[in-house]
């Protein structure tokens, strides 16, 4: 069982870990280990949005099992230890646990005619993104590098960080703490390698605040400086 699936989040969660804009108009963006979301439908209608996830698959009760299980691991751990996170915006424990559930439930409801259309993808790891390059302007990544990976392994992070920037313009990562919200060890070894192979690498604060340990995320843009 992974650690950590992003369970039940929207785009207005994404806005501020990732510190993006109120519209993401015309913009070709990716979402990878994205878990059950709904930013796929909100952003749908206006841009060209793919979301890919190690669990997806075209067997939606499958896959339904698999989040279902999960979120009630997430519901468990968050009931017993509240204190670990910032509720505040949610309204308290029973509140977030209704929405995210609301929210997961829609996911469901929009998988069979995404999985069709290709909006949802399977994402398999570690092979190379099934994507041609600079094929997005955007590509977000959440609780999954430095988070939900059974083994903190440096090359796995670095390999897939470089997926993502040849495939996207504007990569983005959050968090850089691991599941227990405590500095990912691997995140400065990480940076320091990209940084030597010409990547454009920067942390940047965000406003997100789910996980108060947790502020921010790095930021990969496309075209590598050679130093």
């Amino acid at each position: 069982m992974r650690k950590w699936v992003l369970w039940g989040h929207q785009f207005s969660e994404y806005q501020g870990m990732f510190d993006l804009p109120n519209y993401l108009s015309k913009k070709n963006i990716l979402e990878l280990a994205c878990g059950p979301t709904l930013v796929n439908q909100e952003l749908n209608h206006n841009s060209r949005i793919v979301s890919c996830d190690p669990w997806f698959s075209n067997d939606l009760a499958d896959i339904k099992q698999k989040f279902t299980d999960s979120f009630k691991q997430q519901v468990e751990n968050i009931s017993r230890y509240p204190e670990r996170f910032d509720l505040n915006s949610y309204g308290g424990v029973d509140n977030l646990i209704a929405a995210r559930h609301n929210n997961m439930e829609k996911f469901f409801a929009d998988y069979a005619l995404g999985w069709q259309e290709k909006r949802y993808q399977q994402l398999h790891v570690p092979n190379k993104l099934a994507f041609a390059s600079a094929s997005f302007d955007l590509a977000l990544c959440a609780n999954f590098l430095f988070t939900d990976l059974p083994e903190q392994d440096i090359e796995f992070h670095i390999e897939f960080l470089k997926e993502m920037a040849r495939v996207a313009h504007d990569v983005r990562i959050y968090p850089l703490t691991n599941y227990k919200a405590k500095p990912a060890k691997v995140l400065g070894p990480i940076l320091l390698a990209l940084q030597q192979q010409g990547y454009q690498v920067s942390i940047q604060d965000v406003s997100f605040r789910f996980v108060p340990e947790s502020k921010a995320m790095l930021s990969i843009k496309s075209g590598r400086c050679d130093l």
